[in-house]
């Protein structure tokens, strides 16, 4: 117990030390007020610079990997691995206004599942060819916690965790539009494929087959 408490608290801190809002004040620039205001790689990709949201993009699936592995090491995948995923979304050094966590979850479930990576490459490139990126990370973690469990166990509620960290934070983050927005299942439902409170067209069969 005392192991897992242990890894959860560091996890939490490394996943707290906010990859996108360090790089972006080395660069004299606050990811959380360009953009889309988002403290994470693809607004880091789009506001600072490619090499930078690459970077960015990496570290953060870095520590995603470590969560994992040390979970995994002391056989209790879930509580390090959300605390990683919940200090990338919420981290205490930078009054908890973060990112979504979208590449720390990713990096853990490829250690909980690496068939899930393998087998989700084509269908992943469906959803960003279709603009319906926002639910790619939902279908990786999805194919992990579906494979993952045979590995680890544990596996099925890591994955699921993360799934609820990230929605929570889009829609912590678009909760004035939710407020404003008389078809709030709709717009849940946008948070979910897009990211985002408005989509670019009427639903998400136009998306698809349209």
């Amino acid at each position: 117990m005392v192991a897992t408490i242990t890894a959860s608290l560091i996890c939490y801190l490394l996943g707290s030390l906010n990859t996108a809002i360090i790089v972006g004040w080395l660069r004299g620039i606050d990811i959380r007020a360009v953009g889309t205001k988002n403290a994470g790689a693809t607004n880091a990709w789009h506001s600072i610079g490619k090499k930078e949201g690459f970077i960015i993009g990496a570290i953060d699936f870095i520590k995603g990997v470590s969560a994992a592995w040390w979970g995994t090491s002391i056989g209790m995948p879930v509580l390090p691995v959300a605390a990683v995923v919940v200090g990338h979304n919420w981290p205490i050094f930078f009054k908890f206004s973060g990112g979504r966590g979208v590449a720390a979850a990713i990096g853990a479930a490829s250690w909980l599942s690496p068939l899930a990576i393998v087998v989700g490459a084509v269908p992943l490139l469906t959803f960003f060819i279709y603009r319906a990126s926002g639910a790619a990370p939902f279908f990786m973690l999805g194919l992990s916690a579906l494979t993952g469990w045979v590995i680890y166990p544990g596996a099925i509620t890591a994955n699921l965790v993360m799934i609820a960290c990230v929605y929570l934070r889009r829609v912590q983050t678009n909760w004035r539009e939710i407020q404003k927005e008389p078809r709030r299942n709709h717009l849940l439902w946008d948070l979910f494929l897009y990211d985002r409170a408005t989509h670019p067209k009427e639903s998400f069969v136009d998306v698809v087959f349209g």
